[in-house]
Formats: C-alpha cells, structure tokens, sequence
C-alpha cells in the first residue's frame, strides 16, 4: 500500500481550537488506495486516521472491516449517502476520537452512545435526525458540526455541552437551509469559542443569544439570510470577530 499523507483542513476552524492531522484516505478513484486493499487484510491496518471515500458496491466490505480497525482513533467516511449497515457497525469503534459522516440517512444517532472518548464530531448531512440527544451531554466533546434540516435545538438548552468550543450549524444542501425558531438555546454553551452558521436562519432572526457566551471569539456567519444587523454590531463591539 503507497501512503499518501493530505493536510485535513475544513469550515476554517482555526488551528489551536481544532487541529486536523494528516490522514490516510482510501479511495475508489484512480491513483488512490483502493479500500479493498486495506478492508481486506483490516486486522493488519496500524494508522490512527483514516478516511474511506466509498462506493455502495464496497458497503459490506466497509461494514465487516470497521470493528476490526483497533488502532483508528480519527475516521471520516464519505459516500453519496453512508449506508446504514456501515452506520450500525461503528458503536463496534468504542477507540474512536474523531468521527466525521457525509452524508447519512440515518434517522437516530443511537450508535454514538457507544463511542464515550469523541472529542470532534461531523455529522455533515443528517437529514432525518431531529432527536440530539445521543449527543448532548458529552463533556469530552470539543468540536460538533450538524448539518441539519430538522435538529430540536431545545436538547442543547436541556442538556449540556460544557466543553464545546466549536459548533457548525448548517443545512443539508443549498435547497435546504437549517431552518429554527430561534438559536436562544445555544446560549447553553458558554464555553463555545467559535461558531459558525452555514445556510442556517432563524425565524426571529437574532443574534443575541451570542451576547451570552463569554468566550466567544469569532462568528461565521454564511447564509443568505439577512441577521439582525444591531446584534451584529454589538457583538463586534464586544470584541468577537464577526465575518460574512
């Protein structure tokens, strides 16, 4: 197998919130490792990251190797929609640090309840999630991105996140923004650096719930969508770094 180091970089997180390590990607495309060469002799892969760019026709190839992947900590899985086969085999991945999902059908995160040690979460396109309460309360969780057309936001004001630093709302594509009442129950996260807001609106359209979060240090905001421009003027003159 030919080792092929890339520099992970995503959502502009900046690096000493959320540092991404090279990995070593799996691919079906020319010129890349084709993952039949590594899911076949899994019980031999040493690399703590990996990344497996799949294809249906590999899905239970990709489903039978994952439990026996022991020494991946970091493990990002995209396909045109991740079959739920390979979804239900990673609570057999308890080892996991980092996990990253696009896209997925899933209509539950149960399976995250067996991954205690998760401190970088991506669930890039969840469309049928509305219940996050597989993720709430994680106090080992520093970086989330939910890219959600239907989340119940209230689980964050019900719950807790007390580590988060990073949180990336967005939509499950350019048709279908992340649409809430309100983000009033992000103000649970105080200990939230770094937010992110991507096709994502707010029927009330305020940012004033950011006013609470005495951490906060930049907000990203990239939606059509037009913000409440006072919030927007009082956060930068609280000091966060605002960007559109």
């Amino acid at each position: 197998m030919i080792d092929i180091p890339i520099q992970r970089v995503g959502y502009g997180f900046p690096d000493d919130l959320m540092p991404m390590p090279d990995y070593w990607q799996l691919s079906t495309e020319r010129g890349i490792n084709h993952p039949s060469t590594v899911l076949d002799q899994a019980d031999d892969f040493d690399k703590e990251y990996l990344v497996i760019r799949m294809s249906a026709s590999i899905k239970r190839q990709v489903a039978d190797a994952l439990p026996k992947l022991k020494t991946v900590r970091f493990l990002e899985i995209d396909a045109y929609v991740i079959p739920q086969e390979v979804i239900d085999r990673l609570q057999d991945m308890p080892q996991l640090e980092r996990l990253a999902l696009a896209p997925t059908r899933t209509k539950d995160l149960d399976f995250l309840e067996q991954l205690p040690n998760l401190n970088y979460l991506s669930l890039e396109s969840i469309p049928n999630v509305a219940d996050l309460g597989p993720v709430i309360g994680r106090k080992n969780l520093l970086s989330l991105v939910l890219g959600t057309s239907a989340a119940d936001l209230e689980a964050i004001q019900k719950g807790s996140l007390p580590n988060l630093r990073c949180l990336v709302l967005s939509g499950t594509g350019e048709s279908k923004p992340a649409r809430f009442p309100s983000l009033e129950p992000l103000r649970n996260l105080q200990n939230l650096e770094y937010l992110c807001l991507l096709n994502c609106r707010a029927e009330d359209k305020s940012l004033r719930f950011a006013l609470s979060l005495p951490k906060l240090k930049k907000l990203h905001l990239y939606s059509a969508r037009p913000w409440n421009k006072d919030d927007i003027a009082t956060l930068m003159q609280a000091g966060v770094s605002v960007t559109r």
